[in-house]
C-alpha cells in the first residue's frame, strides 16, 4: 500500500508535467525558464532535500571522466554549464555498498563489502520519518531486499546494494518489513505514471527523497551477456535530461523548496576499503551537481565528500549531524552555492574599522560577515562603561585613553561573533614613529649601551640581548620590564621594555650575560607609543638548523596605529651582512667578530598598522649560519 504524505502538501496540480517534447506537452524551449538561479539573491527557504545517485564516474575532463566524456553532453554542457558543481567532493570508499551507508548516517558503518547486510543504526531516513522516500526504478516491490532483479529481455535491472534505505533495520525505517520501510521505499514508476512523478505533479515530494537509477540509467555496467547497454554513461545522461526537467518544472522546485543534489557513488577502480574522504587519486574524486533555484554556475573546489552532503542536508532541513557530518573538519556543501540558512554556513564574523577625532570615534561594522546568511544585529562595547547598536556607531569619550572596543553581531539564526581593538580616543594626532638605535658587541660577561641622546620622556624603548650560551640566564637593568626569552642550545635572546623619562637620555644600559660570553646588545626608541605599556603583544622563535635565512614568527593583534619591530640574530662564523626585505627598514644592526658570534639586526615597516597578523618576515645572511632566534614585537600606539 502507498501511502501518501499527510502535511505540508500543496494542492494537486491539474495538468500532468511529462518530459518536454513527449506527447501531451509542448517542448520546453531551450532557454525558457531557468534551471538554477532564478532565485538568486533572494533568502533560501528549503524545505526539501532530494538526492540522485549515480554510479562509477570519476571527476575530471578526461575523456572517461565526468564532465570530459562526450557521451555526457547535458552534464557537461547543462547541469554544470548553469547549476552548482564541484571539483574535489570525495567518494566514502570502495566498492559501491559503503559509500551509500556513509551518505545516509555518516559512517561506513565498518563495512567494505557489496554483501548485503542490515544496520541497526539512526540514519536520514530515520531522521526525516515518516516524510522521506526512497524511489527505486525497477525495484518490484517496497523495500525489497533482493541481491538484483531484471534480465537480459527485460533490461530492468534493480539491485539492493543501490538502495540504501533497505539496509536500515532500526525503527522506524525498519527494513525489511518491521518498520516503514515497504510504505516509503517505492518503486519509482516512469514519467506518465507511479510514485515519483505522482508526488512532483502535486507538489508532495517528501522532506528527504532519495532517486536510484536502475542499472544503465545510473552508469553502472549491466550483467555480462546483455548487449543492451554498450554505453552506460550516455544512457545515464540520457536519463538526467529526462527526468531533471520534470523535476524542476513542479510545484516544489519553482516555489523554491526543493533542492536537487547528483551525487556519484563512487569514481572507477579503486581498492575495497580504501579511505578516499583523505585520498586525491583518480578513484576517489567523483562528480557532485547541485541543482537549486538559488544557484548560479559555479565550479566550488572546496574539499567535500558524502559527508558533505549529508551535513548540507541536515542542516536545510534542520537536523542533528549524524557520525562524520559533525566532524569540524567536514565542510558544509551548502556553503558555496547560497543555500545555508542564515548563519548555518559557519559562525558569524565580526570585523570593524574605527576613526577618531579627539574623544569622538566612529565606527563602521559593514564588513562583518555571516557565510550563507545576513547579519541581524550589531552590539557595541565601547570600552568604558557605555554599549551602542546598528551598522556604524558613534560614540564621544570622556577622557583620553585607550579603550577596548567590542564589536558583538548575531546571525539571523542566532549566532554570534566579536571581535575586540584597542582604539586610541583623545591622543596626540602624532602616530608612531622611530627615534634612535644603538647597539654593542663583544665577548664579555656583559654589554653596555648608551640611552640616545634624541629619546625624550614618554618614548617607548625596547632592549635585545642575545649571547651564545643557551643557558646561562641573562640579567636586564633596573627599571626595564622584561618582554620575554627565547633560549635554545646554543643561543638565547632576552627582550626587556622601558618607557623613558625624561632623565633617561645619555644614562648607560648594561646586560649581565651569566659569564664571559660573545654577546649582543640592542636599544631602541619609538616616539608616540603606549605611555603605560609599549609592547602589545610579541612572538618568538629559535632554530637549530643551519641555513642562511630565518623568518619572524606570526603573532595576531588588534589595535589601530600599531607598529611592528623584527628581530633577527644569528649564531656563525662568518656572517658580515644581513638583507631585510623589500618594504622592511633596518633601524639597528650588531655584527660580531671571531668564530661563534652574534650578528643581530633590527627592523620594522616604517608605517603603522592596524588589527591583524604580523610577522612571517624571511632576512637572509650572506652566509649560513648554525643557530637563530627571530622575534615579532608589536607596539601598541598611545594617546
Amino acid at each position: 500500500m502507498r501511502l501518501k504524505l499527510s502535511y505540508g502538501i500543496a494542492p494537486l496540480m491539474a495538468a500532468l508535467i511529462v518530459i518536454p517534447g513527449t506527447a501531451g506537452a509542448p517542448a520546453r524551449a531551450a532557454g525558457q525558464g531557468s534551471l538554477c538561479g532564478s532565485l538568486t539573491g533572494t533568502t533560501p527557504h528549503i524545505t526539501k532535500v532530494l538526492w540522485i545517485f549515480m554510479e562509477n564516474q570519476s571527476y575530471g575532463t578526461g575523456s572517461n571522466q565526468i564532465p570530459g566524456n562526450p557521451s555526457a553532453p547535458y552534464i557537461d554542457n547543462t547541469l554544470i554549464g548553469h547549476c552548482g558543481s564541484t571539483s574535489n567532493y570525495h567518494s566514502a570508499s570502495h566498492p559501491s555498498q559503503p559509500n551509500y551507508l556513509a551518505a545516509t548516517s555518516g559512517s561506513t558503518q565498518g563495512w567494505n563489502t557489496d554483501t548485503l547486510s542490515y544496520f541497526n543504526v539512526p540514519s536520514i531516513f530515520s531522521q526525516t520519518d515518516p516524510s522521506w522516500r526512497s524511489y527505486e526504478e525497477f525495484m518490484p516491490t517496497g523495500c525489497d531486499r533482493v541481491w538484483q532483479t531484471g534480465n537480459s529481455t527485460s533490461h530492468q535491472y534493480y539491485v539492493a546494494k543501490h538502495n540504501p534505505a533497505s539496509s536500515y533495520s532500526a525503527l522506524p525505517v525498519g527494513a525489511p518489513t518491521s518498520g516503514d520501510c515497504p510504505q516509503y521505499d517505492e518503486p519509482l514508476g516512469t514519467n506518465t505514471s507511479g510514485p515519483l512523478i505522482t508526488d512532483i505533479n502535486a507538489g508532495a515530494l517528501p522532506t528527504f527523497g532519495f532517486i536510484t537509477p536502475g542499472l544503465c540509467d545510473d552508469m553502472h555496467l549491466v550483467p555480462t551477456g546483455d548487449t543492451s547497454c554498450p554505453n552506460p554513461v550516455a544512457s545515464g545522461d540520457a536519463w538526467l535530461a529526462r527526468w531533471i526537467p520534470i523535476l524542476t518544472s513542479g510545484p516544489d522546485y519553482t516555489s523554491g523548496n526543493l533542492v536537487v543534489d547528483i551525487a556519484w557513488d563512487e569514481g572507477r577502480g579503486g581498492t575495497g576499503g580504501e579511505n578516499c574522504v583523505t585520498s586525491n587519486t583518480q578513484d576517489c574524486i567523483v562528480p557532485n551537481i547541485v541543482i537549486s533555484p538559488y544557484t548560479q554556475h559555479v565550479v566550488s573546489g572546496t574539499d567535500f565528500s558524502h559527508y558533505s552532503l549529508l551535513k548540507m542536508t541536515e542542516t536545510l532541513l534542520g537536523l542533528p549531524d549524524l557520525g562524520a557530518a559533525a566532524d569540524t573538519g567536514t565542510n558544509n556543501l551548502c556553503v558555496p552555492f547560497g543555500l545555508c540558512p542564515q548563519g548555518d554556513g559557519g559562525p558569524p564574523t565580526a570585523s570593524f574599522t574605527d576613526n577618531c577625532s579627539s574623544l569622538t570615534c566612529s565606527f563602521d561594522g559593514s564588513n562583518s560577515t555571516a557565510p550563507g546568511g545576513v547579519i541581524a544585529s550589531y552590539v557595541w562595547d565601547f570600552g568604558d562603561g557605555n554599549a551602542g547598536s546598528g551598522e556604524t556607531a558613534t560614540h564621544s569619550y570622556a577622557t583620553a585613553g585607550i579603550y577596548p572596543v567590542t564589536l558583538t553581531v548575531t546571525s539571523g539564526t542566532g549566532a554570534t561573533g566579536s571581535v575586540t581593538h584597542n582604539v586610541s580616543a583623545g591622543g596626540s594626532s602624532t602616530p608612531i614613529s622611530f627615534v634612535a638605535g644603538t647597539s654593542a658587541t663583544g665577548n664579555a660577561a656583559s654589554e653596555s649601551v648608551t640611552v640616545p641622546s634624541a629619546v625624550t620622556s614618554g618614548d617607548g624603548m625596547l632592549l635585545f640581548a642575545t649571547d651564545v650560551s643557551g643557558t646561562q640566564p641573562l640579567t636586564g637593568p633596573p627599571g626595564w620590564t622584561p618582554v620575554g626569552t627565547k633560549a635554545g642550545t646554543a643561543i638565547s635572546t632576552e627582550v626587556w621594555s622601558r618607557v623613558a623619562s625624561a632623565s633617561d637620555a645619555g644614562q648607560q644600559v648594561t646586560v649581565g650575560f651569566g659569564g664571559t660570553y660573545k654577546g649582543s646588545v640592542q636599544l631602541l626608541a619609538y616616539a608616540g607609543t603606549s605611555a603605560t605599556a609599549p609592547v602589545l603583544t610579541v612572538a618568538s622563535a629559535v632554530s637549530h638548523t643551519t641555513t642562511s635565512s630565518a623568518t619572524t614568527p606570526l603573532v595576531n593583534f588588534t589595535g589601530s596605529g600599531c607598529w611592528v619591530v623584527s628581530y633577527w640574530a644569528a649564531k656563525s662564523s662568518a656572517v658580515n651582512a644581513w638583507t631585510l626585505p623589500a618594504g622592511e627598514v633596518t633601524r639597528s644592526t650588531s655584527y660580531g667578530s671571531g668564530g661563534g658570534r652574534i650578528d643581530a639586526i633590527v627592523g620594522d615597516t616604517g608605517a603603522a598598522a592596524s588589527s591583524g597578523s604580523a610577522g612571517g618576515i624571511m632576512a637572509s645572511t650572506d652566509q649560513p649560519f648554525s643557530a637563530s632566534t627571530t622575534w615579532t614585537i608589536v607596539l601598541g600606539a598611545g594617546p
